[in-house]
């Protein structure tokens, strides 16, 4: 197999740039630094190998997890990017079992780091869009977990956030203990009836858990060896390209009534924020559950289904890290660490899956 070289962009210098300006930052013209600015790029090639379209996707990747880690806000429907002020937030940190405060640093980051803080790299190395990216090895440099455990040091004069609630269960806090159910609930109210030839129906692409990805019908029904009457009375999502806004439309689609040549079925227009929440839904019996390990306070999903921005901002939030990719039973999982028991109990029924302390095939070490 041919060694691809690696190509390490700089978000923790994007960071530093948004937050030096007054105002929102255009993510094109972040877009534009990266095709731009060398200084944003390390490599040991004579120039950057990626191309523009390239340059753009993984500027997009970084900027998602510079959200996720809260160090800026976006507004992606206008295409902007505003800075978000340093705080410290409280969250749990697991040292042999033993709950104590640990303060997490987010928003700017400070130029140099005093020696009394802790702090590690965080680099984003295996990211299922940048796996697309063939040319090179792309590996996202974020700004470094800087952490404080136990109290405070007086010295600091970052904002700290009045409440001791830690910022995980903040950000839970503010929704439904039973999010995916009552938002599916919602668009049920929605339900449009539909009657479609067989040719029409099959159109387009659906989602496979398997895969983690869109495939066209025929492919579904082989890999699940099932033929279109088994999925009567069953949800499945859909996308399709529409060349009139350029983008996909999404839709849940549930066959009802099958004849010789037509289909009727429900069909639910959905948004793409709704999309992840849905997702857990509609696949709750058919999808491996959480795996909360008690004794390593470890949770672990399926790779393959991504899991909704305000769950895994809070997962974050509290292991500071991101997630490791492992691979269990022959499937792909990522797993968070530090992660409180209550926390992960609270998050799984949001998503509407149960959880249970061993991976398929009762595989729990290392693979």
């Amino acid at each position: 197999m041919e060694h691809l070289s690696t190509v390490t962009l700089l978000a923790n210098r994007i960071l530093v740039s948004i937050s030096g300006r007054a105002t929102s930052t255009p993510i094109q013209t972040i877009k534009k630094w990266g095709k731009e600015t060398p200084g944003l790029w390390e490599h040991e090639l004579d120039s950057n190998p990626l191309s523009s379209s390239e340059i753009s996707r993984a500027i997009t990747v970084a900027l998602r997890y510079l959200e996720y880690h809260s160090h800026i806000i976006i507004d992606w429907e206008n295409g902007h990017v505003h800075p978000n002020r340093a705080e410290w937030f409280l969250d749990w940190n697991l040292e042999e079992n033993e709950e104590i405060h640990s303060w997490h640093l987010t928003g700017v980051r400070p130029g140099i780091i005093p020696d009394e803080l802790q702090t590690e790299e965080i680099l984003v190395e295996d990211d299922r869009e940048l796996r697309n990216i063939r040319t090179c090895k792309v590996v996202i440099k974020l700004p470094d977990l800087i952490q404080a455990s136990g109290d405070l040091p007086d010295w600091i004069d970052a904002v700290v956030p009045s409440d001791s609630v830690p910022a995980a269960w903040r950000l839970i806090s503010s929704l439904s203990e039973n999010a995916a159910e009552e938002l599916f609930q919602e668009l049920e109210g929605e339900i449009t009836e539909v009657n479609e030839v067989k040719s029409e129906f099959t159109s387009g692409q659906f989602f496979d858990v398997g895969y983690g990805r869109y495939i066209d019908f025929s492919s579904l029904c082989e890999r699940h060896n099932r033929e279109i009457e088994d999925f009567k009375d069953l949800w499945i999502m859909r996308r399709r390209f529409e060349e009139r806004s350029r983008s996909y439309v999404l839709s849940l689609r549930r066959l009802t009534e099958i004849t010789e040549d037509f289909i009727k079925f429900d069909n639910i227009d959905i948004k793409k924020d709704s999309r992840n929440w849905i997702q857990y839904k509609i696949l709750a019996d058919e999808i491996d559950s959480f795996v909360f390990e008690p004794d390593q306070n470890q949770v672990s999903h399926l790779i393959t289904l991504e899991l909704p921005m305000a769950i895994r901002r809070a997962l974050v939030a509290t292991s500071g890290l991101e997630p490791e990719k492992i691979l269990r039973d022959s499937r792909y999982w990522h797993r968070y660490q530090n992660i409180h028991a209550l926390l992960a109990i609270t998050m799984a029924g949001m998503l509407s899956v149960g959880m249970t302390d061993m991976f398929p095939g009762g595989l729990n070490n290392d693979s």
